[in-house]
């Protein structure tokens, strides 16, 4: 059955499977092609002492895995230490296939337990479901201008939609948005503004139901940098804007966030102040009366004496 399949997909058979849970020992990811639009906002790059960039993936422990290789039509975006494909992508008309090579199960590999997994399998589901061939990230507060191709005739009237990472929806109007028809193809290349992008997270651009293509929203890294600033060059960053440090408030605690905001609002409230001074004069009156009273009987008592 699987020989079937794969013949009707247009993917090479596979040799055999390799290896065993027992095996002492086991592949490893030789070349990945960080190219391929599935891979993009996924890596950190890290600069090399030779100015090249690298990126840091941490390979799985390959324990079984389907000896194959990709084909002359199809691309290898993750190739094994023993140079068969681990990962493929072949072409079906309009559409995209993925093939992983090893199943997604312990027995297999530890590949599930990897930090690539979760990111790369949900990038492979939007990457083939897509109609287009670009995957789109952007930072928050872009407004950004969106190309896709192919799309089917049937989906470039009507109206567009937008939908938020909180549900929310919002129409595309028809103005914004124009389409150019690609002779080559069955489909047609669409063109949509889009407003600012706010939120981070995944936006669905939909027309009649239908998904058109997901954009990722990031939050820009200057705002997520959560190391602690050195007092200096807090001290430099104020200087730039013209602000004196003496004015800015600088809080230890959390919990201080709010009393420091309505200072800063309306002043220091005095009126525990005053209540406590003036406690603190009518107990200095009372004592001050009461000594005088005393006095003034002593006297009175002297002046009946004499």
């Amino acid at each position: 059955m699987s020989k079937t399949l794969l013949s009707s997909l247009s993917i090479q058979q596979p040799e055999r499977v390799i290896g065993s849970e027992q095996s002492a020992s086991s592949l490893s990811f030789k070349e990945i092609d960080f190219d391929h639009p599935l891979f993009s906002t996924v890596f950190e790059k890290n600069q090399t002492a030779s100015n090249q960039e690298k990126l840091n993936v941490e390979s799985p422990a390959i324990l079984k895995t389907l000896k194959r290789l990709a084909g002359k039509e199809a691309h290898t975006i993750i190739s094994l230490s023993d140079g068969s494909a681990f990962f493929s992508e072949h072409k079906l008309g309009n559409g995209k296939i993925l093939f992983f090579s090893s199943a997604p199960s312990l027995s297999w590999s530890d590949f599930p337990l990897k930090g690539i997994f979760v990111p790369l399998v949900y990038r492979s589901v939007v990457y083939a479901s897509s109609r287009g061939k670009e995957q789109y990230a952007f930072t928050a507060g872009d407004e950004p201008l969106l190309t896709m191709q192919n799309i089917p005739i049937a989906l470039m009237s009507g109206s567009y939609k937008l939908v938020s990472p909180d549900g929310m929806e919002e129409l595309v109007s028809q103005s914004e948005s124009k389409s150019q028809a690609d002779g080559k193809s069955q489909g047609a290349n669409l063109t949509v503004g889009l407003k600012r992008l706010t939120q981070p997270g995944f936006y669905q651009l939909m027309n009649q139901n239908e998904l058109l293509t997901v954009i990722a929203v990031n939050t820009n890294k200057r705002e997520s940098d959560g190391r602690k600033i050195e007092t200096e060059q807090l001290t430099k960053f104020w200087k730039q804007f013209g602000i004196e440090p003496a004015a800015i408030t600088s809080l230890d605690q959390p919990e201080q966030v709010q009393t420091a905001v309505v200072q800063s609002r309306f002043g220091v409230e005095l009126w525990k102040h005053c209540l406590a001074l003036a406690l603190m004069l009518a107990l200095l009156e009372m004592f001050i009366a009461r000594d005088s009273r005393k006095e003034m009987q002593q006297m009175f008592a002297a002046a009946q004496a004499g």
